[in-house]
């Protein structure tokens, strides 16, 4: 079977979108993760459906690289709101559905009309506990904040002393998003607050582990250091191994997330069966 997708990234974080509002299609997680596969397939952090919805200009269905079904994507919500806008099958104010309810989206055109990327309401944070949770990872101890942004984060803010960048993320995150604690696995978030309003992130995603950047980890870890005083503004800056988000916090707890959004190609493949049969063409 023929494949037709488009790959879109927001800050680096890529997906492989499939156009469902004609003709719906489900995939098996071994396809969706072949798909993923970035030797292998067409190479993304996931794949996500855009469906039709009763509710909002379409649905979006999320799918991890390995193949789990994920409840929200920032990136891939400005990004979907780019492939709707652009096509005209929405306007430059659009409303996404997700499993973590609808989502509303201003787009932002760029000097060509076509959109550049997205505001984007994400409804409102929620600190699951507090004080921070203590845990110990391979042998160390940190002290988590659990932010629920419609998908599970737990946020660890480094001390001032510690790179982030040579920091052991896959070893820290790993253990992190697989704790007993978080059966369904949680969303790593490694911060460090810098000057001036901004904040430095790493984030190893369950189920696709480290990406160039998340949206809703960065709004939780905007929310969690506003909640421990570590930013005394309501609007941060923060940087990602992709590129910047700039997430602005209400006094309700209400979060929105802005940032870019950008169309890589558009090809075909051959969808692979449940034995790896096919090729990519």
């Amino acid at each position: 079977m023929k494949l037709d997708f488009t790959k879109l990234e927001g800050c680096k974080n890529d997906y492989i979108y499939i156009d469902c509002l004609k003709n719906d299609l489900y995939l098996s997680e071994a396809q969706i993760a072949s798909l993923s596969d970035r030797r292998g397939g067409i190479g993304s952090d996931g794949v996500i459906f855009i469906r039709p919805s009763e509710s909002a200009d379409a649905f979006m269905d999320v799918y991890n690289a390995d193949g789990s079904r994920a409840l929200m994507c920032g990136n891939g919500i400005r990004c979907t709101g780019k492939y709707l806008f652009d096509r005209g099958l929405c306007g430059e104010r659009a409303a996404i559905e997700t499993l973590s309810g609808v989502k509303q989206l201003s787009i932002i055109k760029g000097f060509d009309g076509s959109a550049a990327g997205a505001r984007v309401g994400m409804g409102k944070a929620l600190l699951e506990g507090d004080p921070p949770l203590p845990l110990n990872l391979a042998g160390r101890r940190f002290e988590c904040s659990l932010v629920n942004m419609g998908n599970p984060h737990a946020v660890v803010f480094l001390d001032e002393s510690e790179d982030l960048d040579s920091f052991e993320l896959g070893k820290y995150g790993s253990e992190l998003s697989l704790h007993p604690l978080f059966p369904v696995g949680v969303n790593a978030s490694f911060a460090k607050p810098l000057d001036g309003g901004t904040l430095k992130l790493r984030v190893f995603e369950r189920g696709s582990g480290e990406t160039a950047a998340c949206g809703t980890a960065a709004s939780a870890a905007a929310f969690a250091a506003k909640k421990r005083g570590l930013a005394g503004v309501s609007a941060l800056k923060v940087l990602l191994p992709g590129g910047e988000l700039i997430i602005e916090l209400s006094e309700d707890d209400e979060v929105y997330m802005t940032g870019s959004a950008r169309e890589v190609f558009s090809g075909s493949v051959l969808l692979r069966d449940e034995r790896g049969d096919g090729a990519a063409r």
